[in-house]
């Protein structure tokens, strides 16, 4: 992993832009025009580029598919992306397990947080606002303490499954869950199609599966519930391999550009990658979840 991107990111970075000119970085699968790139990179090099044009080229060069050079690199990048996921699972899975043979602890917190509007309100305005600071501070103690505050109310609000679905159910889901999670984020790691375009598609549908929640908060009806969670879980297994193929993407940009970078950009930026997987693993479960539990219902 480069930390100041000495030799090897300059040897490698030599490389990356003699093949782009050579045009031996291009396939026949790739859809990035090599003239246009070409033209880019003339023009991010000049003195006079901007830094909007050597940002789009940035974004346009990490699109490309990493060198032998690179490949280590973006290797020890998703594994500590993957590192830091486990532990957010192992530790959301420990509050869960704790607050299960700690009941009355459990039943203080849920009492504080629905002690009225205010206090719900107050408890989704703080998670979001950490996520929003974790989101946009570049310092990386801050990022952190912010990232830990919103995964621990996440996990005491997951606790809730350990007092409302049966073991057997929860397990079965988390099995199906895992199962989808690998394939599809494997598929998002590892395809040559460009996914990048995904996002607005994606969080536009969001927003509409959340406004969808607030209906369903006054239309208790099981064709609506059920239509939801459906439309939720194909959501967030796209939202799985968006973002696993933007933990590569995100990578490559910031090898890429040129610029110094230390030890803790690249784990604010592992970081950043490793809540993006989280919530869409979390999400998918709870969905799941819900899933089974109306079938077992039935």
């Amino acid at each position: 992993m480069p930390v100041n991107k000495g030799t090897d990111y300059k040897e490698g970075s030599k490389a990356f832009e003699k093949k782009i000119r050579s045009g031996k970085l291009m396939d026949k699968n790739n859809n990035i025009n090599l003239g246009q790139m070409k033209k880019a990179m003339e023009n991010a090099d000049s003195a006079d580029a901007t830094y909007w044009e050597k940002a789009k080229f940035a974004k346009e060069a990490s699109q490309i598919e990493p060198t032998k050079e690179e490949l280590p690199f973006l290797r020890k990048h998703v594994a500590r992306v993957y590192n830091i996921f486990a532990l957010m699972l192992v530790y959301t899975g420990g509050i869960i397990w704790f607050l299960y043979y700690h009941p009355s602890l459990y039943l203080k917190i849920l009492q504080f947080i629905t002690h009225s509007s205010w206090t719900i309100w107050g408890s989704w305005g703080f998670l979001l606002l950490c996520i929003i600071i974790c989101g946009f501070s570049e310092n990386l103690l801050i990022k952190s303490i912010s990232a830990f505050a919103f995964l621990t109310g996440i996990s005491i609000i997951s606790s809730s499954i350990s007092f409302i679905y049966e073991p057997m159910i929860i397990f079965k889901a988390l099995a199906v869950t895992i199962a989808i999670y690998i394939g599809t984020a494997l598929f998002g790691l590892f395809t040559k199609k460009n996914l990048t375009g995904w996002g607005p598609p994606l969080f536009g549908a969001l927003l509409g599966l959340i406004v969808a929640g607030l209906f369903q908060g006054y239309f208790h009806n099981s064709t609506l519930d059920f239509i939801v969670t459906l439309v939720d879980i194909v959501v967030f297994t796209l939202y799985i391999m968006y973002d696993n193929q933007m933990i590569k993407v995100r990578f490559l940009d910031k090898y890429r550009d040129n610029i110094p970078d230390s030890l803790a950009s690249w784990w604010a930026l592992s970081l950043d990658s490793s809540i993006d997987i989280y919530l869409d693993f979390i999400n998918l479960f709870l969905d799941i979840l819900s899933l089974f539990s109306s079938d077992d219902d039935d």
